[in-house]
């Protein structure tokens, strides 16, 4: 069976294989400018807002939310996700640190010196009953903490310390530490000693490897499996027989898997164990040698999933967990593929059951100190 593909294609198939870097670039690229033109050239959202969730007001406010949203997911840990927000129309101070947040960004002004781990939501968007309603905007003050996964309506004062999965409904009187659901002050200790000064080589190397070594790099790595793939399979068969050609089919499937398999375990799993294990130290400046490759093992394995979806619920996925660094006992059942936040410090004994959306972590960021501890 003569092959349908142009014949200047298959004679050059490889050097298309090296265009694949440019063509991710690009897209990597239009992913993250389109939501910008987005949020810019779309009418402006005001407050307050109540409208129907059908009129247009509305689809204009959930697109700017969800466009933005989605690329700040794509940034991950990248420093210039403060700089990025402030592009889609948020008001960001200068010395902010950013992971991904939830926003509708011309609704939200934040001070300065602020550091947001990841997942938390700033936006008092609300849908009730046919209406879509933006009561507020949200104001952040200078020097504030936010842990995982909080949701701030209102805003909160200056140098206040949110924790984790933390609601804070209306604006607090005062600055304090809070924590829980709802929002409950608790005392916290003042941090000892003075803020780590970091040397231009380490500001340099947080900057290129978060902004474009995660962003870029491993996405390129990982479409450069997928064009191998391709290659070896056109090269090994480059005509499929008219009788008996759903064996080279067969074949060349089972090519692709193996590509992908050997391409996981090398970067997902040989890679990441170099840079990221637990010969580590447990206390890490935030600009840190070792915080930098935690950044770069999280977006690594984003990127290069694990085969069969991580095998939650079958007996693999303990041997999975071992083979990222955790260490886990027998009969372990989890419905949740990625449960550890910290596999490298896991250490599970034995029968342990794992309920859909469960999450350990073992990590804390406050301080800007990057803290481990063994489970």
């Amino acid at each position: 069976v003569s092959d349908e593909l142009p014949s200047v294609l298959m004679g050059n198939i490889w050097f298309f294989t090296l265009l694949i870097p440019f063509y991710t670039i690009l897209s990597e690229i239009f992913q993250l400018l389109a939501p910008v033109l987005v949020c810019r050239l779309l009418p402006c959202v005001s407050t307050p807002l109540d409208v129907p969730v059908w009129s247009w007001r509305a689809v204009v406010a959930s697109t700017k939310l969800i466009t933005a949203t989605e690329a700040s997911y794509i940034l991950g840990d990248a420093s210039i996700q403060a700089w990025y927000f402030g592009l889609c129309g948020a008001k960001i101070g200068k010395g902010c640190i950013m992971s991904e947040q939830i926003m509708l960004p011309e609704t939200v002004e934040i001070g300065k010196n602020s550091f947001f781990a990841t997942g938390n939501t700033f936006s008092s968007v609300e849908v009730d009953q046919g209406r879509f309603r933006i009561p507020c905007k949200t104001i952040i003050g200078d020097e504030c903490f936010f842990g995982n996964d909080n949701h701030i309506v209102e805003g909160i004062p200056t140098q206040t310390f949110v924790g984790i999965r933390t609601w804070v409904p209306t604006m607090p009187a005062e600055a304090s530490s809070l924590f829980g659901n709802p929002a409950m002050r608790f005392a916290r200790a003042d941090a000892l000693g003075e803020k780590p000064q970091s040397s231009c080589w380490a500001i340099f190397w947080f900057h290129f490897s978060s902004s474009f070594i995660d962003i870029f790099v491993w996405k390129i790595l990982y479409s450069l499996q997928q064009g191998l793939s391709c290659d070896i399979g056109r090269t090994i068969f480059p005509e499929y027989p008219k009788t008996g050609w759903y064996g080279h089919f067969a074949a060349e499937v089972c090519l692709f898997a193996l590509v992908d398999l050997i391409g996981w375990y090398l970067v997902s799993v040989v890679l990441v164990r170099c840079i990221y294990n637990d010969r580590v130290p447990q206390q890490n400046h935030f600009l840190s040698r070792q915080v930098m490759a935690w950044f770069n093992a999280q977006k690594i394995r984003k990127v290069f999933l694990p085969p069969f979806g991580g095998a939650q619920g079958t007996l693999w996925h303990a041997s999975w967990l071992r083979m990222i660094g955790a260490k886990v006992g027998k009969r372990l059942f989890s419905a949740t593929p990625d449960f550890l936040v910290d596999p490298i410090f896991a250490r599970l004994g034995d029968d342990i059951t794992v309920n859909y959306g469960a999450q350990v972590q073992q990590h804390s960021f406050e301080d800007h100190m990057l803290k481990w501890g063994p489970n």
